[in-house]
């Protein structure tokens, strides 16, 4: 029951440049979603001083974010975005918002400024702060993400190249050599062959993990896309668009392509509703040119 009412959501992540905000408020109110920007929420209250915001200071470990100088941070993303910030807290936070501010006919959530590691400067950091765990704590406290649109200069991979994976290489150990029995005088019965100390003290099942193939860490994380693909398996369509396909105006094309984004998941919401069938998921990146 719970899963039923819970919202879809909706992720969307975009380069700096590419601003967002007003066009997002405006498909809020066109196709009746809650809209969120995360790191604008995480502002609101830590200016307010809420208790919420007082929760989040102290959870709070600045990390260098890949933000480019030339571009106007107007919401403040550099210090408030959620990657600075308990993921658990952020995530209660996130739910008491849509508790206070979703209609009960607000069947889509969008949200801004959520699975974003990859935009942290550092290694370390991107490390700790795993794509994975994000959008699993999303889809277990907030509701399913159905799709994901990302708005970026540079396309990325959907798929793991069988070239870049590495496997775990085991050390073939050596069968440990039996002793030489001792002669056996005569009209005595010779002792039971004992199996090695080794093998007596495992169980004849046990686990080898040299019988296993397994992916080293390579500190290679995997994409959003990626991850979002091979979590939601066959279901899960990807698709590729040039900007220039909407409009030679940058902000047209933004507005457009998100337009025609969250009416296209709107439709296909309605459909299966009306005529029932397997929920699909989207995964749409969108390439402007630089």
């Amino acid at each position: 029951m719970k899963a039923l009412l819970k919202p879809r959501v909706i992720l969307l992540n975009h380069e700096k440049r590419l601003s967002v905000d007003t066009t997002c408020a405006n498909l809020g109110i066109k196709y009746n979603m809650l809209y969120i920007s995360v790191y604008q929420l995480i502002k609101q209250h830590i200016e307010e001083n809420t208790e919420f915001g007082k929760r989040l200071v102290a959870t709070k470990k600045p990390r260098e974010m890949l933000i480019q100088t030339q571009t106007k941070d107007e919401f403040g993303e550099a210090e408030y975005s959620a990657a600075h910030f308990d993921l658990d807290s952020v995530i209660e936070l996130l739910q008491h918002t849509i508790a206070l501010h979703r209609k009960p006919s607000q069947r889509f959530i969008l949200i801004e400024g959520m699975c974003n590691a990859l935009r942290l400067a550092g290694t370390e950091d991107r490390m700790e702060l795993r794509l994975m765990d994000e959008l699993f704590q999303i889809e277990r406290h907030i509701g399913d993400v159905q799709a994901v649109i990302g708005l970026q200069f540079n396309s990325e991979k959907e798929y793991i190249d069988e070239d870049d994976v590495e496997y775990e290489v085991f050390e073939v150990q050596e069968p440990s050599k039996k002793e030489e029995a001792k002669p056996v005088a005569e009209g005595e019965e010779p002792p039971a062959e004992q199996p090695p100390a080794e093998e007596a003290a495992k169980p004849k099942n046990a686990f080898k993990p040299e019988d296993w193939k397994w992916t080293a860490c390579n500190r290679k994380p995997k994409n959003l896309a990626q991850l979002f693909i091979q979590s939601k398996g066959p279901a899960a369509k990807h698709e590729i668009r040039a900007a220039e396909q909407y409009s030679s105006s940058q902000y047209e094309a933004i507005s457009k392509s998100l337009d025609e984004f969250c009416g296209h998941l709107v439709n296909m919401a309605l459909v299966e509703a009306n005529e029932g069938g397997e929920t699909h998921y989207l995964y749409q990146q969108v390439i402007f040119s630089e």
